[in-house]
């Protein structure tokens, strides 16, 4: 491997990050001014709910209720890595096919997606880390380890996953039949078929959502204490309302159909 050369592969790809900003610069800002108002809610609420619905509750389970946040935030991090790196790993406009394409050295391309999956890694555990350590859990320097080790371990391993098929192409023009004769009536019905029928990560959260609201209710009946009845309900509302995210972000790519 050429070191000289997997650098300047690095800083071309940087480049091309900062110019895509440059040139998309008012749709960058919202997206971050949006991002950062849905964290600090999403930060607030769960401060709301450890310091004043728990507050009866013992310190120790309160750290145990903060600290399972944390394995979950870190988890889903390297979750979405993965979700990155199989996507890089079959790309075909990126600056890695196109080297390979004019002729760079296979081994300089690789060493090039090595730099950039350990340096996104890093910086994605290091704003995590800071999140958590400053608003959520005081974690021991085990744990810290344990959660940057598993983000790690875990996410490249999506490097060696098959291609798949991708998404199912125009599954929201199929052919469908529905009663009535109001329009507002078919966009209904349209929806609630998207939504329990065709959409696979839809139909997951709601069986998730339905999961925990069954558990909450055998909770009612046993004597568990009520905190862990307030954490049940407040999984199934987040889990209702990623099925509607889901479904919003699948609509936003065709919304002219409607």
């Amino acid at each position: 491997m050429n070191s000289t050369r997997i650098l300047l592969l690095y800083r071309n790809y940087v480049s091309s990050l900062f110019k895509k900003i440059y040139y998309d610069l008012v749709r960058e800002i919202v997206v971050a001014i949006c991002s950062l108002v849905l964290i600090s809610l999403f930060i607030y609420m769960f401060q709301d709910f450890i310091n004043v619905k728990l507050a009866a509750v013992d310190e120790a389970l309160q750290g145990s209720f903060a600290k399972g946040f944390s394995w979950t935030l870190f988890f889903g991090l390297g979750l979405y890595l993965a979700k990155v790196f199989h996507r890089w790993r079959y790309q075909d406009d990126c600056l890695e096919s196109m080297s390979t394409r004019l002729g760079e050295v296979p081994k300089n391309v690789l060493g090039f997606m090595i730099l950039k999956t350990i340096v996104l890694q890093a910086m994605c555990s290091a704003l995590l880390f800071y999140i958590i350590s400053r608003y959520i859990y005081q974690a021991s320097l085990e744990t810290i380890a344990t959660w940057i080790g598993f983000v790690f371990c875990i996410s490249p391993l999506a490097y060696l996953l098959p291609k798949g098929k991708g998404k199912e192409q125009n599954k929201t023009y199929r052919d469908i039949r529905f009663p009535g004769k109001s329009k507002e009536s078919h966009l209904v019905a349209w929806r609630l078929q998207q939504i329990l029928f065709r959409n696979p990560i839809t139909k997951v959260c709601l069986i998730a959502a339905f999961t925990f609201a069954m558990l909450c209710a055998v909770q009612a009946q046993t004597q568990t204490p009520f905190s862990i009845a307030i954490l049940l309900a407040l999984c199934s509302g987040y889990f209702v309302s990623a099925a509607l995210i889901f479904q919003i972000q699948d609509d936003m790519e065709h919304p002219w159909l409607e």
